[in-house]
């Protein structure tokens, strides 16, 4: 009997784990915190119509650190929900906007910003398709430019043929020129 394991059976665990971790973390998963988060309800904190204005641009503006393409505002899962609490009390507590943003991105980093700064690094998310736009819109004035200066190659005798009905009296104006070979059509 063999010392090492069946490679096959190493596969088939590998994969079952694989298959378990891709849906495990899978935000469908995600339940809300509370049934009264669940119902839209927060207990914890009460706020005015525009102090709750505030608080959901808030947290449309910060992402899910674990649905990664929702707000905290949109996503169902604890941590979002908990990250909207957090947000609705420091709104009630009187924090500005930028001081709730610096508080998330402190814990989280820069990428929980949905928007990311126009500045530093970010700042080439903002520029980069303004400047990809640039590039190619004056390649393609180049490439269009050269092209228009290229005169196509004309052979020799149809460019004398062409000098000579340019060069006819007006009386020969209406008449058929004689091809390369000197025959009339």
């Amino acid at each position: 009997m063999s010392a090492r394991p069946d490679l096959k059976a190493w596969l088939v665990m590998l994969a079952a784990l694989m298959f378990w971790a891709m849906f495990a973390a899978h935000p469908v998963w995600a339940q809300p915190a509370t049934p009264a988060d669940a119902a839209g309800q927060r207990s914890f904190v009460t706020l005015n119509a525009a102090q709750e204005a505030r608080a959901q641009a808030l947290g449309r503006g910060l992402r899910c650190p674990i649905c990664r393409g929702l707000s905290i505002a949109e996503s169902p899962s604890d941590l979002a929900r908990q990250m909207l609490t957090e947000v609705r009390a420091q709104v009630a507590g009187g924090a500005s906007d930028d001081s709730v943003r610096a508080y998330f991105v402190t814990r989280y980093g820069q990428s929980v910003l949905l928007a990311p700064p126009a500045s530093g690094l970010g700042l080439i998310v903002w520029l980069g398709p303004l400047v990809a736009l640039l590039g190619g819109s004056l390649a393609l004035a180049l490439f269009l430019r050269r092209a228009a200066r290229v005169s196509p190659k004309v052979k020799p005798e149809f460019l004398a043929l062409a000098r000579r009905e340019i060069a006819a009296p007006p009386e020969l104006a209406g008449a058929v020129a004689p091809g390369p070979d000197g025959a009339r059509p």
